[in-house]
């Protein structure tokens, strides 16, 4: 990163606050980067770094809920082949991995009012064409019934005719995703149970 501020003219302070600017300027522009990379690419994200540069990241990324670990050292002289080996006790588990990442997608989706959560909210917000990333668990069903409309349902009771009964309103909230253009990703059980097992990305 170049140097384009003026030369020291004082005292070393001065030297040592040039050189923070300068970090903080640079971090800035990885930050922004990270804008394009992300959501060109919805993956996991590792940042490396020593302790100081990464408490400097810290401090002023806009992308905290999407790093899924943060690995302390020095590595600017690391082949990829060495970063790979580095990073591979963090990915062993993949599945895992993908899992922390869904939970931070949720979290910024949230954060921005764009989640729903839970069968009756997901169903109505799928039917109306705005799913974008439907995540859940596997293995979840949900039997329910037709409430009025076709927007709305409710747990299903025994006494369901034939013709508002669904035997697993899951099945349906998938293919109106992808019918949409979405994508459906499944995690393990629990994973969502603060969000009551299933939860919607919504495209506006």
């Amino acid at each position: 990163y170049f140097n384009d501020m003026p030369e020291r003219v004082s005292n070393f302070s001065d030297l040592s606050a040039r050189k923070e600017a300068l970090l903080n300027k640079f971090l800035m522009q990885v930050d922004n980067a990270l804008d394009i990379v992300l959501n060109a690419y919805h993956l996991p994200l590792f940042v490396l770094g020593t302790k100081r540069v990464l408490g400097h990241f810290n401090k002023l990324t806009k992308h905290a809920k999407n790093v899924n670990e943060y690995v302390h050292g020095n590595y600017e002289e690391s082949t990829i082949p060495q970063l790979k080996q580095l990073l591979a006790p963090y990915i062993e588990n993949w599945e895992k991995v993908i899992e922390k990442d869904m939970l931070n997608q949720l979290d910024k989706a949230a954060a921005h009012k764009k989640l729903a959560t839970g069968m009756i909210e997901v169903w109505k917000q799928a039917m109306q064409h705005k799913g974008q990333l439907l995540v859940v668990e596997k293995n979840f069903m949900y039997a329910a019934e037709h409430v009025g409309e076709r927007n709305l349902i409710r747990p299903a009771n025994r006494m369901s005719n034939n013709f508002s009964y669904l035997k697993d309103a899951v099945d349906d909230i998938i293919e109106k995703v992808l019918e949409d253009g979405g994508d459906v990703e499944f995690v393990d059980k629990d994973v969502l149970k603060d969000y009551n097992h299933i939860a919607l990305i919504k495209k506006y």
